[in-house]
């Protein structure tokens, strides 16, 4: 069965696109394009990008909607009334913060089980005796509950490091586009992008103060998560 395309093209040249396909040409050049690492993202990671970046789809459907054809951007254009000037400096580092913040849920119920259950080892092991040892070799007599109260209070520690972690990640520098300027961007937009994100996550994201800040200072997140630990 033949399958009819469309033809679609951006700064780099033509590309052919299923006819009915929503994306547009950058996407199919990203799936053509990202096995060349062999490097897989996360699932959520995926999830939160399509949650900001979902431009291209929503414009064909609306052409579609106004009997027009998928690929005809002169009826409604991905970036000037869908995209509105985001930026891979803006979208992907917000889209890391939500995975991480959907990834710290879990995270944070596991650890609590394991530290429940370590304490409770602790209080059953509490008349046990065991040698302790420092330097790698035998020191004096212990309680082995005393080892695994210590290991559950590493667990608590380490749960109470991940929430600290958690507020930084409400800050989100959405808006900012390439270098902090909002450029190509409204001001509605940019008053409205932050807001609008916090209701569909259901995070009380906040814009960074600073949006040139925001975009130089990129490592600061990765900086705090390796901190912590």
């Amino acid at each position: 069965m033949k399958e009819y395309t469309r033809l679609e093209s951006d700064s780099i040249g033509e590309m052919e696109i299923p006819e009915n396909a929503y994306y547009g040409v950058q996407s199919l050049r990203a799936r053509e394009n990202f096995p060349i690492t062999g490097a897989k993202l996360h699932p959520v990671f995926i999830k939160n990008l399509a949650r900001i970046k979902r431009a291209a789809a929503i414009t064909n459907r609306a052409i579609e909607m106004l009997c027009g054809k998928k690929g005809d951007y002169t009826i409604i254009h991905p970036n000037d009334h869908v995209n509105m000037a985001q930026s891979t400096n803006d979208v992907i580092p917000t889209a890391g913060k939500l995975t991480v913040l959907d990834l710290l849920k879990p995270l944070d119920k596991s650890l609590l089980r394991l530290s429940n259950a370590l304490y409770q080892k602790a209080d059953e092991f509490d008349d046990v005796i065991k040698i302790g040892r420092t330097q790698l070799e035998d020191a004096v007599p212990m309680r082995l509950g005393q080892s695994f109260h210590a290991y559950a209070t590493m667990i608590s520690r380490d749960r109470d490091r991940l929430m600290k972690i958690r507020s930084e990640m409400y800050t989100v520098n959405m808006g900012a586009t390439a270098i902090g300027t909002a450029i190509n961007t409204s001001s509605f937009y940019l008053a409205n992008i932050v807001p609008t994100l916090a209701r569909i996550t259901g995070y009380p994201l906040t814009q960074a103060d600073d949006l040139f800040d925001s975009i130089t200072t990129l490592t600061h997140t990765v900086d705090t998560l390796e901190l912590s630990f």
